[in-house]
């Protein structure tokens, strides 16, 4: 009589085992896939929010002649140019004097900071990125706090080529063809960590 028993309460108590095994391995496998998730969303760039506007400028300067590109930060997350890089797209219509035929031209560029070799004034002791933070009161462009990917740009400010060698390296990386008030330049802005266009507009030479 007593051996039965004690069979019935093995018996009994066997099932107790495992559904408590397969409930702790639950938890754990619960467990190790919330880590990995939480680890996945805290790795992943959030793309910041802010409004931008670009204008290009002609007749800038004592010269009259010079081309300006000018990025302003109207409100916002703050940017840092570390982060960021601009994609221009340009196209014209070449016309060969010669056949009498117009050919559509297209030409881009990319600024990112880390285009060291990029200059916007080719003056003794001057070497700025392209673009610099245009604020007299940080430094001049050639300072390296002002040098594109060195600062944060935050809401009022504005980055701006300088001149028209600046511009035209943000456009075409050369002299433009064909280039004047009245063109069209296809300006993006991309967030490099998030992969986030925060500005894409068509900008007109005023």
């Amino acid at each position: 009589m007593k051996q039965n028993i004690s069979k019935k309460h093995e018996d009994a108590v066997s099932p107790v085992i495992g559904v408590m095994l397969m409930l702790v391995v639950t938890i754990i496998v619960a467990a190790f896939v919330t880590a990995f998730s939480s680890g996945l969303v805290d790795t992943e760039s959030t793309a910041p929010v802010a409004y931008l506007d670009v204008e290009i400028l002609a007749n800038q300067g004592d010269t009259h002649d010079q081309y300006v590109l000018n990025i302003k930060h109207m409100g916002g997350d703050v940017l840092d140019t570390a982060d960021l890089k601009i994609i221009s797209d340009y196209s014209y219509d070449d016309y060969n004097a010669d056949t009498q035929k117009v050919t559509p031209v297209r030409t881009s560029s990319t600024i990112t900071p880390a285009t060291a070799k990029t200059t916007i004034i080719k003056s003794p002791k001057i070497s700025a990125k392209v673009p610099y933070l245009s604020d007299i009161t940080v430094g001049d462009p050639s300072h390296p706090n002002v040098q594109f990917g060195a600062f944060d740009l935050e809401p009022g400010d504005v980055m701006t080529t300088g001149t028209s060698i600046g511009t035209y390296k943000v456009i075409a990386n050369s002299v433009p063809k064909g280039f004047g008030v009245g063109s069209k330049v296809d300006i993006s802005i991309v967030h490099t960590p998030s992969d986030t266009i925060i500005f894409n507009e068509e900008v007109r030479v005023q």
